[in-house]
């Protein structure tokens, strides 16, 4: 599941602004069943950078932006 959740990172930031009520609520109920259950530091960044990029509207990480442009179909 949480590496799964690294794909949020990858959307456009308006449209993760648009859904951040949403990621929030489930980051919590995520948190609160199975915080005890987290134990790689990947997992943890992961949760860490999306709490910021939807709590304070930071722009997600530079490198995972680039990366999902150089996965795209009709990158160049």
């Amino acid at each position: 599941v949480l590496l799964s959740l690294r794909i949020l990172l990858l959307m456009k930031p308006s449209v993760l602004s648009r859904v951040s009520h949403q990621v929030a609520y489930g980051l919590h109920e995520l948190l609160k069943t199975n915080a005890a259950n987290i134990h790689s530091g990947d997992d943890w960044a992961t949760l860490f950078t999306l709490l910021e990029c939807i709590g304070s509207g930071v722009k997600p990480p530079a490198a995972l932006q680039a990366t999902a442009r150089a996965d795209a179909p009709d990158a160049e």
